[in-house]
Formats: structure tokens, sequence, C-alpha cells
């Protein structure tokens, strides 16, 4: 069963240029992994700076909230 595209056409297996309509041709959508790897990119590009300001430590304490989000919860 085809899913709804929730990049709207920004991924490459979206079907729109053949079917017109924003539909995956994978079985399962890949989004949420990529969202979960980008979101550890910008987690450890964010750890290892060795000074942060106040922004960026928001930032990633915002971050490490979402992932243990992502994850169900746990730390």
């Amino acid at each position: 069963m085809s899913m709804p595209c929730p990049l709207d056409g920004k991924c490459i297996y979206n079907t729109y240029p053949t079917t017109a309509k924003h539909v995956c041709a994978l079985p399962h959508c890949i989004y949420p992994e990529e969202q979960r790897r980008a979101l550890i990119r910008a987690i450890t590009k964010l750890a290892v700076k060795p000074h942060r300001n106040e922004v960026e430590e928001e930032r990633l304490q915002r971050y490490r909230a979402y992932l243990r989000e992502l994850r169900g919860g746990g730390p």
C-alpha cells in the first residue's frame, strides 16, 4: 500500500513525476530513519565542541530530548 510522502516532493522515492501524486515508491518510508540520523549528526557536532555558548547548549539539550522521544522515552 502506498503511503503519502511527508517531504512533498523532496524525496527521490516520491512518485510525483510519473503519477502526479505525492506517494512513496518504497514499502516503508525512509524519512524517519533519515531524520534520526540527521539529529544524531547535529548532536555529535555540538557535543564535541569544546566551548559552547548558551544557545548551543540549549539546542543540544533540545536535540537530546527529541532523540529520547524518538527512541521511546528511554535515556
